[in-house]
């Protein structure tokens, strides 16, 4: 079920928008490699794509055009989370 990566297969060269989900098999490691797998997997997780950090939903969009706009009206945060 689905395919092989190499250990230095890019994430962006996926096409998680049609499959989001990324199975990994248990293997035999010794020691030495699977530190090295699960710093990977962690550096993965916590420093996502700059180009994906820079992209925004709809959603987000729509939430950060409501905020610049209760900014311009002079409205607090909390105003405008109550808005």
């Amino acid at each position: 079920m689905g395919k092989q990566l190499s250990d230095y297969s890019d994430l962006s060269e996926l096409d998680l928008e049609t499959d989001p989900c990324i199975y990994m098999r248990p293997k035999l490691y010794d020691e030495k490699s699977a530190r090295q797998h699960i710093k990977r997997v962690n550096d993965i997780l916590t420093t996502p794509c700059v180009l994906n950090a820079q992209q925004n939903t709809p959603e987000e969009d729509k939430l950060n055009s409501i905020v610049e706009e209760g900014k311009k009206e002079g409205l607090s945060e909390e105003d405008i989370v109550k808005k």
